[in-house]
C-alpha cells in the first residue's frame, strides 16, 4: 500500500543505490520519492513498497536499507554470504533484518492493520519526563513480578496490545543487542536471544524509544556510554523506566567490593548488572570513573545476576516459538493457515517449525493456555 511508510537513513539508501548508478534524481522521477528534506537525524520517510522495488532493482536484500550506516559488502546479495564476514555488519544481523522484513510483509498482507497512533517524541523532549509518561501508559510498575523473565513476558504482551511486533533472533550481542524498524502501521522490535531477560527488557524499552522518535536503529553494543544523540536519548528513557533515578538515589552503596555490590543490587531490583551500574551512576551513587573502570571487565549482558530463562514459559517448545515470533504474528500466521489463506509448507517455513508442533503453537498463540 502507498501509505505503508518506513523511516530509513537517507545516506544509507543513496549509498546502496549509488553502487548501481541510481541517484536521488532518478529515484524521484522513477518512484515519485522526494528525498530533499530529511529530518535533522538524516532519516526520511519512504514507502515500504518502494524499498522493496529498489532492492529488487539493484539485486540486494531490502535489509541493507535499514542499517544505520552502509555495509561494506552492500553490493553482494544477502543470499551470497561468502565475503561479508569482514563487513560492518555480520550475516546474522542482516538475516535477522531480512526475517523482520519478511514477517512485516506477511503481517501487513494478512492482518491489514490500521495506522498506529504512537506518541510522537522529539530529541528536544526531556527523555526522563517522557519516560514517566510512557511507564504509566505501559503499566510498567505493575509488571514488576518475581523475576526478569515475568517482566519481559508482560512487556512483550503489552507491546502486542499496542500493535508493536516484537521478535527474538539469534545474533551476537558483541555486535548489537537489538534493533527496530519504524513502520506507521506495524513497527518492529527485534531482540537478541543471547541476552538474559533483564537485559532484553532494557533493550526492548530502548528500541521502543526509537519508535517514539519515529526512527529505527541498531543499538550500540560497545562498552561505553553512547555519544550518539539518539542513542543517548533512548538510553536515558529506558533507564528511567527500568531504574527510576529517585529510586536509585535511595540505595545505600558502600563500595568496598563494587562489582559484587552492584550485582547484589541488581538482584534486588530484578535488573541487569549493566543497567544497574549505569543508573547508579546516573543517580550520582557511584562515579563515572568507577563505572568506566568496571564496565570493560564484565559482560553485563550475559551476567548470571539476572536469572536466565528460555522464554518458554514452562519449557514447552510451542511457547518458545510463540515467544520468539510474538503472539500477534504467530496468531496471524496460524489463523491464515487455518483459513487456507497460506499453504501448510509456507506456514511451517515462516514459523521455522515441524508440522507436529503447529496445532500446539496455534493454541498458545490464541492465548487459550
Amino acid at each position: 500500500m502507498d501509505d505503508d511508510l518506513v523511516r530509513i537513513h537517507k545516506n544509507v539508501l543513496l549509498t546502496h543505490t549509488g553502487h548501481r548508478g541510481i541517484g536521488e534524481d532518478e529515484i524521484k522521477s522513477k518512484y515519485n520519492v522526494d528525498l530533499s528534506t530529511p529530518e535533522v537525524d538524516g532519516t526520511v520517510l519512504i514507502s515500504f513498497n518502494v524499498i522493496e522495488k529498489l532492492a529488487e532493482e539493484i539485486n540486494i536484500s531490502s535489509a541493507l536499507f535499514f542499517l544505520n550506516k552502509p555495509n561494506d559488502f552492500a553490493r553482494i546479495p544477502i543470499t551470497d554470504n561468502r565475503s561479508r564476514s569482514t563487513g560492518k555488519y555480520s550475516d546474522k544481523i542482516l538475516r535477522a533484518i531480512d526475517h523482520a522484513m519478511e514477517y512485516l510483509k506477511y503481517y501487513l498482507e494478512l492482518e491489514n492493520p490500521s495506522e498506529l497512533s504512537l506518541r510522537r517524541c522529539e530529541l528536544s523532549d526531556d527523555p526522563l519526563v517522557i519516560a514517566h509518561e510512557i511507564s504509566d501508559f505501559l503499566g510498567f510498575e505493575k509488571m514488576r513480578k518475581s523475576s526478569p523473565s515475568d517482566l519481559l513476558r508482560s512487556l512483550k504482551a503489552r507491546m502486542d496490545e499496542i500493535g508493536v511486533l516484537v521478535f527474538t533472533e539469534l545474533f551476537s550481542i558483541d555486535e548489537t543487542r537489538g534493533f527496530s524498524v519504524y513502520h506507521n502501521r506495524a513497527p518492529i522490535i527485534v531482540l537478541c536471544v543471547n541476552e538474559v531477560p533483564a537485559a532484553r527488557v532494557f533493550t526492548l524499552l530502548h528500541e521502543f524509544a526509537h519508535l517514539l522518535l519515529k526512527v529505527g536503529g541498531i543499538s550500540d553494543s560497545s562498552n561505553v556510554i553512547s555519544t550518539n544523540t539518539i542513542e543517548e536519548w533512548c538510553d536515558y528513557f529506558a533507564g528511567e523506566i527500568y531504574y527510576p533515578v529517585e529510586r536509585m538515589k535511595s540505595i545505600e552503596f558502600v563500595g568496598e567490593a563494587p562489582y559484587e555490590e552492584i550485582r547484589s543490587i541488581a538482584k534486588e531490583l530484578k535488573g541487569s548488572v549493566g543497567g544497574t551500574a549505569f543508573n547508579l551512576t546516573r543517580a550520582g551513587i557511584i562515579s563515572w570513573s568507577l563505572y568506566y573502570d568496571l564496565f570493560p571487565k564484565y559482560n553485563f549482558a550475559k551476567d548470571p545476576a539476572a536469572a536466565k530463562d528460555d522464554s518458554s514459559g514452562g519449557g514447552m517448545w510451542a511457547r518458545t516459538v510463540v515467544s520468539r515470533k510474538g503472539k500477534k504474528f504467530s496468531r496471524a500466521i496460524t489463523r491464515a493457515w487455518r483459513e487456507e489463506r497460506i499453504p501448510l509448507e509456507e506456514t511451517l517455513r515462516v514459523l521455522n517449525i515441524k508440522a507436529k508442533h503447529l496445532e500446539e503453537i496455534e493454541i498458545v498463540a490464541s492465548g487459550n493456555i
